[in-house]
Formats: C-alpha cells, sequence, structure tokens
C-alpha cells in the first residue's frame, strides 16, 4: 500500500517535528529561498540556482547538502517531485562553522551573535536520522523499501578555506590522483549536461589542488591559469558531446575575455562556474530538442546578448545565413520565429529584474536592450497582460 507525496510529506513532518517541503512548485521555491537565505555565501539557495540543482536530481539519488554554517539540507526526487528534509543542524556548537574570512573573500563579515539566531531556528538532528526518515518517507511513496545512492554536495569551503580551516592534507601524489579522478568525473558530468554535479566535482578540485599555489602562484594571474585549464577541459568535454565547435568557441571565447577582465579571486571562480553552466545547459538543449547546430548557436547568441539591442539581421550575419532561411530553420525546428524568441527572453529576463530589483522601468527597459520605455512596457503588456508597474505590484519577492 501506498500513499500520496503529500501524505508521507505530512505525516514524516507531524512525527518528526522535521521541516519537509515540496518544491515542485516556483512559488515553494522562492518562498523556501527567502526563508531560509541568511548570507551572500549561501549561494545555492538563491531560488535560480535551487531550481537549477533540483532539476538536475536523479530518482535514484539522495543529496545531502551543507554549506559554510553547517547548515544541511536532504533533497531527493518522490515519484519526480523535489523534497527536502530540513534544514537541520548536527550540533549546536559552532565547530567548523566558517565564520572567519568571508569579508576577506569579498563577502560581509557574519556578527556571532546573528549566526547563533539564526541556528536556533532550526532543529538539532543527525544527519544519518534525516537520512532515516527521507527512507520512511520513499518507502510511504512507493509502498516498498527503496534503496538510493547518498551523495554529499558541500559548500561549507572554497579551496581558499582550506587552509585557514587547519585541514589535514593528502600527500601530494594522492592529491594529484583524486584531482585528475574528479576533472574526469567533471568531463563525463559535462559531457552529460549535468551541471549541478559538474559543478560539485569543479569544487572539490579547487579544495583539493592547494599544492598548486606552490608552482603557479597564488596571484591573480595563476588563478587565470587555472580556470585556462579548466576551461580547455570543458570544451574538450561539449565537443566530445557533439556540440557545435562555433556554439564552443563562442561560449569559451567570451568567458576567456571577462576572465581576463576579473579584478578578483571570486570574480574569476564566478566566471568559470558559469561557463560550465552554459556549456551543460547547450548539452542539454541539444539532447533533450535536438536542434540544429545554427538554431543552437542562434539561441546562445539571444540569451547571451539580448541586453545590447542586438537584432534577428544581426544574429543572422553572425551566423553567415540569409535572415529568411533562419527565420524558415526556426519556425520549423522552434515553431516560433527568431524575433519572438527574441522579444520572449527580453521579457523573461525583464519580469526577473521587476520580481527581484528596485530598478526603474526606464533602467529595466534598458538593461533588457529596448531603450524606448514606452514601447518596452507595451510589449510588456502583450506578453503578460498588464503593465510592467502592476506586475511588480503583484509579483515582488
Amino acid at each position: 500500500m501506498s500513499i500520496s507525496v503529500i501524505e508521507a510529506c505530512t505525516m514524516v513532518r507531524e512525527l518528526t517535528d522535521v521541516p519537509v517541503t515540496i518544491l515542485s512548485e516556483k512559488e515553494a521555491r522562492v518562498k523556501f529561498s527567502a526563508a531560509l537565505r541568511f548570507h551572500e555565501a549561501q549561494e545555492y539557495l538563491r531560488p535560480e540556482a535551487l531550481s537549477a540543482f533540483l532539476k538536475e536530481l536523479e530518482e535514484e539519488e539522495i543529496v545531502v547538502v551543507k554549506d559554510c554554517f553547517r547548515l544541511c539540507i536532504v533533497f531527493f526526487l518522490a515519484k519526480g517531485e523535489p523534497v527536502a528534509i530540513g534544514p537541520f543542524v548536527a550540533s549546536e556548537r559552532l565547530e567548523g562553522v566558517m565564520v572567519n574570512g568571508l569579508a576577506g573573500k569579498g563577502q560581509p563579515a557574519v556578527p556571532l551573535r546573528e549566526l547563533t539566531v539564526y541556528r536556533s531556528r532550526f532543529p538539532v538532528l543527525e544527519e544519518s536520522r534525516a537520512l532515516h526518515y527521507a527512507q520512511c518517507l520513499l518507502c510511504g511513496v512507493y509502498g516498498r523499501l527503496v534503496e538510493r545512492r547518498r551523495r554529499t554536495v558541500d559548500y561549507g569551503m572554497t579551496y581558499l578555506d582550506w587552509e585557514e580551516q587547519g585541514e589535514v592534507l593528502l600527500p601530494q601524489a594522492g592529491l594529484v590522483e583524486e584531482r585528475y579522478r574528479l576533472e574526469l568525473e567533471m568531463v563525463e558530468n559535462i559531457k552529460a549536461g549535468k551541471a549541478s554535479s559538474a559543478l560539485r566535482c569543479y569544487r572539490q578540485v579547487a579544495r583539493r589542488s592547494a599544492y598548486l599555489r606552490n608552482f603557479y602562484g597564488d596571484n591573480l594571474d595563476a588563478h587565470r591559469v587555472r580556470a585556462a585549464i579548466t576551461r580547455t577541459t570543458a570544451r574538450m568535454a561539449v565537443m566530445e558531446a557533439g556540440l557545435p565547435a562555433v556554439l564552443v568557441d563562442a561560449v569559451t571565447t567570451a568567458s576567456s575575455r571577462a576572465v581576463f577582465s576579473a579584478r578578483s579571486v571570486r570574480e574569476i571562480e564566478r566566471l568559470t562556474e558559469e561557463l560550465i553552466r552554459d556549456l551543460c545547459n547547450a548539452v542539454r538543449i541539444q539532447r533533450d530538442r535536438q536542434y540544429s547546430k545554427r538554431i543552437l548557436c542562434m539561441i546562445y547568441a539571444i540569451e547571451h546578448r539580448y541586453h545590447e539591442g542586438i537584432t534577428v539581421s544581426d544574429v543572422a550575419r553572425e551566423l553567415e545565413m540569409p535572415v529568411d532561411s533562419l527565420v524558415k530553420r526556426c519556425k520549423q525546428e522552434m515553431g516560433i520565429t527568431p524575433n519572438v524568441f527574441l522579444r520572449q527572453t527580453r521579457m523573461k529576463q525583464a519580469a526577473r529584474l521587476l520580481r527581484e530589483s528596485s530598478l526603474s522601468i526606464q533602467e529595466i527597459s534598458a538593461g533588457v536592450g529596448i531603450f524606448d520605455a514606452s514601447y518596452f512596457s507595451k510589449v510588456f503588456r502583450q506578453e503578460f497582460g498588464v503593465a510592467p508597474s502592476e506586475y511588480r505590484g503583484e509579483n515582488l519577492l
């Protein structure tokens, strides 16, 4: 006998007093993120990052996520529905919690009192007990014992924190071997379009590569070198996955230029992670929708340059094909014209800025590549049925 996912979640929640949340709906994810995110370092709790992470959850796994404040959440799929058990903390004490050093990495410092109050909101629970609750919930949903592999994603430290935490490092030979193993795993995840898993490997490689500082140094140029190594590895992976060379070149060249201009280690790390996400997303689009090489390139160009005032003619010229041919092929493969896709992309980004920022309508209009605010308002109303100001009033986070 089995029960619904909602019934199973309610049962576990009532029996244990541990938060259990179904995160299928966007509204639920936004609410979950808003309630839990305490500090900028908790990047994984941004609604967009959380949605991307949940999208890549696999049915046969249970994932334990830990962050720099040792907050823990257990994620898994129950009949396709993403479920979170937690947050919880393994101990009320603050041993191992990353507090010092955050400000030095371009993030605000953490007042100890505020952190203590924040952590006190969550139940104290052993990780093994939370995993047991997850198994009980799955047993109720499927009507039988469900065996799943366990995976841990630890956002607790970047490799910059490794030495500060007094971590005992493996001998150099062991580090090299482990690094190569993780890089191979990262390549396989990139080829499969699994951004979350690929980023996990990338971060673990960074943590285990502290010894490279002695070889390359630890200045900005050294970090640019390491970013270039990752970029080359990722490029080879997506070429093996079948992405068109012209698209791979466009993505990696843009990333290379941005890294060259970066002015902090944190910015270089962010740009490298963006590169991995972009390439994985392109792999998924090609795999799931089977677009031609030129339509894939069109999608990338529009999604990454919509804010520049780019036109369909500009895109066609870059792809070295007549506008009429691009329009025809786009309608055949996507069911819409390039102009419609460009408009939808701009309006989707405008809606996000209206929800998440305090920018003026004029600033948002210019920010999505439409420099006439009146025309922008007209197009926005056509897309969403309400004026930008009304949309913001109804949806502001």
